[in-house]
């Protein structure tokens, strides 16, 4: 005995949905929260008498020493103060901090924020600093839109 399976002969349709509307709230959220991301979890204290420079250029910070050089050309290794750029010694200070960092760390990557005021000698010395200490690339910190 053959048993059947009886169809329903009435067919359901699928209706059509328009999800134009709904797309397009998704696209709109979508680059808001790519507007507002931000990949680097880097957060900097910046000393007193610091005023950044400015640009359009974006980029992200990443996790390494910070050394910080005020209007008053004082330096600073992560928010603590090294001694001024006036005194010679300051600059050998930084070189032994920065070498102890950098054998726990063997990161080559540093932050560096300057005063817009400072010439380029002065931020030479820094570069040069950093780079006897092992640290090669590095990243300006600079004020952006706000």
């Amino acid at each position: 005995m053959k048993i059947r399976k009886l169809r329903s002969k009435s067919s359901t349709e699928v209706e059509d949905f328009d999800i134009t509307s709904l797309l397009d709230i998704l696209v709109i959220l979508l680059v808001f929260l790519l507007k507002s991301f931000n990949d680097s979890d880097l957060s900097v204290d910046l000393v007193n008498e610091l005023a950044l420079p400015y640009s359009l250029i974006q980029g992200s910070a990443h996790d390494g020493p910070v050394v910080q050089v005020n209007s008053r050309k004082n330096v600073y290794f992560d928010s603590t103060l090294v001694g001024s750029l006036k005194n010679s010694s300051t600059l050998s200070s930084l070189n032994e901090k920065l070498e102890k960092r950098f054998k726990k760390n063997s990161s080559k990557m540093i932050n560096l924020i300057f005063d817009k005021k400072l010439i380029y000698q002065e931020i030479n010395t820094i570069l040069e600093t950093s780079s006897n200490a092992g640290y090669t690339e590095y990243k300006f910190i600079i004020q952006g839109e706000q």
